[in-house]
């Protein structure tokens, strides 16, 4: 009540002091008049008006507005607990030759579509990062990941005076960066690839660029760290990053043993810039972090070097290397109901990974003048790798207790070398007409030598004991190029036509060879021509679209679209099976609607079956599964409708989002499994109409920013989604319909950046059943709760606690249900502007974490558990610097 007593508001409108027109969207800060810090911020409606409320009444204030080419208005107020109404409030326009009277600076101010924030208005600790200032800016939040919101939205790049420094990653950015380098923050939407502003901003995501102060001269910014552990569990890396004006070099390289990248799939990308070059280089799997099952050894390294020549030639160029060697085991228990039995299916395997990826890319950017660029994006990578697996089968059914046991084992090499380009022409003429030509290029071989034994052992009279051996080689020749021309001519103020081409060309092949062992000569020399085939697949694919774009209003814009797709598809099966060719003119109508802050678009398409459920073979998969390919599969016509909504409130720090999709697929591609009482199954692929998938959510998210001492933030998501499709199970034809719900609840508060904490809960729940057939329904649900708080005490000592609790009842017997993951980790702060960190940590305390899941799938429960890293403790050190040239 007491608060509530000292809190004022204020309001007014903003207009022209010569044409008395209101000014929409402009900057009203009000900030304290001792040391200009922030209190609060808004933007005037279109009308001009605008409302601050909660303000404080205790103390002098500053009122600050400011619009583009305006002179900025400055008002002291002192508050009394009520409303204030300031009336019109006028600002004058610059005139040329005006001498401008330096003042304090606005503390936010929007430049059109870019909010600006002053930093010298957020007062930050003297050795803080970027990542402590950005949390004190209105609107900002940034998560435990490193993810930051803007009003709500995504951040796609962290930019540095205008250059992609850190690529798409922010971690590094936000925890390297000295906050006393940085001058301004501007945020904006993210069209570098929207270059005529077609896509609706709900649908983008920002852009954060961090502009130096004029004195720095040159940066070199790195982070050091290693580590041992208990279990002989061990972690090192080290990257360097430098840039001099124009030019960054970068330089990396981790090992460990901890499923971990040694900087997170953040680091590699962002302090090494190796995300920059769009090959995605350091995202094929090679680097761990990825908790789902399975122990990893990861080694990986690389050089990044980007340097712009002038402001017109961008290049970059990036070589990564990656080797990971995972080690799994998973105990897999399938519960199959049939009309007659329920068939049990126990297993257990060990597997081991070794695979390597040899990455090389670039980028070249070349903007000859403001109106024309030229993108171009090579890309190279050498993928081998080698696999080992090992199982054990365990089956009965309700009237045999121990039906058989099946040992397996598998080794295999492969290989995947690609090569892929993409470059893009735009070219801006007057009148708002433009030119964009793009061509895309992909080369792709690769081949798998794999080597599967099983053997079978029947303890009942009605199955026979079986052993195959077996070796396959299977290659696989991918190449494809495709040129578009996009043409936009508008026709008037309001309407725009767009006239999109696009020509296709693919060529697939994947020969398979089968022999199976000669038990006398102990070779793999016993051809199986049933399980061979040398299939391939051309295709060649035009479309034209014209498009229509009519801007009813300012909030209110229309697209429709008609696409014309002339298909011709060559599927040659080099065997008994007859070739079949497949032509089709087809067209693909679309559609969107954008409203303010709602967007709602309908789309189609063809997709295409897959070369493996074509190809006419009854393929052996194992002693007990058998995949037959289905030459007379058709395409698939699928339908899409979304939409999606976004408000922000700013003077409420309040966020609004919601989204909804629907998707109905005819000719869909549906399993058709025939599986007997002795649980061998054989499958193949058919199509079927009726296919659906739905899911929709939303979220609402709160902010508390009044004081610079004090942030707190909340957010509450809801999600659903639906899917429904025919499956076929020995003579049973019936409809899966999957549906799930789930909630989430956030909660975090920061203080000074001194005590940070956050907290969670998720509720998930699904339910597959299944309609005109007695099949088994299976009901899934979990509970999810956490925190998490990182505290600074004094004598720069540091503690970081997590805390996790999982719940699913569902969970069969003899598997986890539940676990309590708590992480501790005592830090020392060392060195100048606590760079240096000594670190005691201790992961999973309780040695409970787990990895378990179950689902239900066509009439059977399926529950599966994998190895997972659990408790060891870890001694680390990590430095990181920054040094800093500053002009004279």
């Amino acid at each position: 009540m007491s608060n509530a007593q000292n809190n004022a508001s204020i309001k007014g409108t903003i207009i022209d002091s010569t044409t008395k027109s209101p000014l929409g969207l402009s900057t009203v800060a009000v900030v304290n008049a001792r040391d200009t810090s922030l209190v609060s911020y808004t933007v005037t409606k279109d009308d001009g008006s605008f409302q601050l409320s909660r303000l404080p009444a205790t103390r002098s204030l500053k009122l600050i507005i400011s619009y583009v080419g305006y002179d900025s208005y400055r008002q002291v107020i002192n508050l009394k607990p009520g409303l204030l109404d300031l009336g019109m409030l006028k600002l004058a326009g610059k005139s040329l030759g005006e001498i401008v009277i330096t003042g304090e600076r606005s503390p936010v101010v929007m430049k059109k579509d870019t909010i600006e924030f002053n930093v010298e208005a957020f007062k930050t600790r003297p050795n803080a990062l970027v990542e402590e200032l950005l949390r004190l800016l209105p609107g900002v939040q940034v998560n435990e990941n490193g993810e930051v919101l803007v009003n709500g939205k995504g951040t796609s790049r962290i930019l540095i005076d205008g250059k992609e420094f850190f690529g798409t990653n922010q971690l590094i950015a936000l925890r390297n960066l000295d906050a006393e380098m940085i001058d301004k923050i501007q945020v904006y939407l993210d069209r570098e690839n929207d270059p005529d502003r077609k896509i609706n901003e709900i649908n983008l995501q920002n852009v954060i660029n961090l502009k130096l102060k004029s004195v720095v001269k040159k940066s070199t910014i790195g982070k050091f760290m290693g580590g041992i552990g208990s279990r002989e569990r061990y972690e090192a890396s080290g990257i360097v990053s430098s840039f001099r004006d124009t030019l960054q070099f970068s330089l990396m390289g981790a090992a460990n043993n901890l499923n971990s990248t040694g900087f997170s799939q953040n680091d590699l990308q962002s302090m090494g810039g190796f995300n920059r070059s769009g090959s995605d280089q350091v995202d094929y799997g090679n680097f761990g972090g990825r908790q789902s099952g399975g122990l990893v050894n990861v080694r990986s390294g690389g050089i990044n070097i980007n340097n712009d020549y002038g402001k017109k030639l961008k290049l970059n160029i990036a070589y990564f290397y990656g080797n990971t060697i995972t080690n799994n085991e998973t105990k897999n228990l399938n519960e199959q109901s049939l009309t007659n039995t329920i068939i049990t299916s126990l297993r257990t395997d060990q597997a081991r990974l070794n695979a390597t990826t040899h990455s090389l890319g670039g980028l070249m950017e070349w903007d000859p003048d403001t109106t024309e660029s030229i993108r171009y994006r090579p890309a190279m990578t050498f993928s081998p790798e080698r696999y080992g697996y090992s199982s054990f089968l365990k089956q009965s059914n309700t009237q045999i207790p121990t039906l058989s046991e099946t040992d397996g084992r598998n080794r295999s090499r492969k290989s995947s070398n690609n090569f892929s380009h993409n470059l893009t022409y735009y070219k801006r003429f007057k009148k708002g007409r433009s030119l964009t030509i793009n061509n895309l290029l992909n080369l792709n071989a690769g081949g798998t030598e794999a080597y599967n034994y099983n053997q079978l052992t029947s303890f009942s009279s009605e199955l026979e004991s079986s052993l195959f051996d077996r070796h396959i080689t299977n290659s696989s020749k991918t190449r494809w190029t495709g040129l578009s021309i996009l043409y936009n001519l508008p026709l008037s103020k309001k309407l725009t036509a767009e006239l999109f081409t696009n020509s296709r060309y693919y060529y697939w092949a994947e020969p398979l060879y089968t022999f199976d062992m000669n038990s006398t000569s102990g070779n793999y020399d016993q051809f199986r021509p049933e399980q061979s085939n040398d299939f391939e697949r051309t295709g060649f694919f035009q479309n034209i679209k014209p498009l229509l774009n009519y801007q009813i209003n300012t909030h209110l814009r229309l697209r429709v679209a008609l696409d014309l797709e002339i298909q011709d598809v060559n599927n040659k099966f080099n065997t008994s099976a007859n070739d079949i060719r497949q032509r089709s003119t087809v067209l693909f109508p679309s559609f969107s609607i954008d409203y303010s802050g709602l967007s709602m678009s309908y789309g189609e398409w063809v997709d295409f079956p897959s070369l493996y459920n074509m190809q006419p073979l009854s393929r052996e998969i194992s002693a007990q599964s058998t995949f037959i390919g289905n030459p007379q599969l058709m395409p698939s016509r699928q339908r899409n409708l979304r939409a999606n909504y976004y408000k922000y409130i700013t003077s409420r720090m309040l966020s609004i989002s919601g989204y909804a999709s629907s998707m109905f697929s005819g000719n869909n591609f549906v399993q058709k499994a025939v599986i007997d009482d002795k649980g061998f199954t054989t499958t193949t692929t058919v199509n079927k109409d009726g296919g659906q998938w739905m899911d929709g959510g939303g979220s609402i998210g709160k902010q508390f920013k009044k004081s610079q001492q004090w942030q707190i933030g909340m957010r509450t998501g809801l999600s659903g989604s639906y899917n429904s499709r025919i499956v076929f199970l020995n003579d049973d034809e019936t409809r899966q319909r999957v549906r799930s719900f789930g909630v989430n609840q956030d909660f975090s508060l920061n203080y000074k950046s001194v005590v940070m904490i956050n907290f969670y809960y998720m509720y998930r729940r699904s339910l597959v059943d299944y309609i005109n057939q007695d099949f088994k329904t299976v009901l899934n649900y979990s509970h999810n709760l956490g925190s998490s708080g990182s505290f600074r005490l004094p004598k720069r000592i540091v503690i970081d606690a997590k805390y996790s609790f999982m719940y699913n009842p569902q969970i069969a017997q003899g598997f986890s249900r539940s676990s309590h993951i708590v992480n501790l980790a005592l830090s020392l702060l060392t060195h100048q502007k606590d760079r240096g960190q000594l670190k005691l940590s201790v992961y999973d305390l309780l040695n409970q974490n787990i990895s378990v899941n179950r689902y239900g799938y066509l009439n059977a429960l399926i529950t599966n558990e994998q190895l997972i890293l659990r408790r060891y403790v870890m001694l680390n050190y990590q430095y990181r610097f920054n040094i800093l040239k500053m002009k004279n």
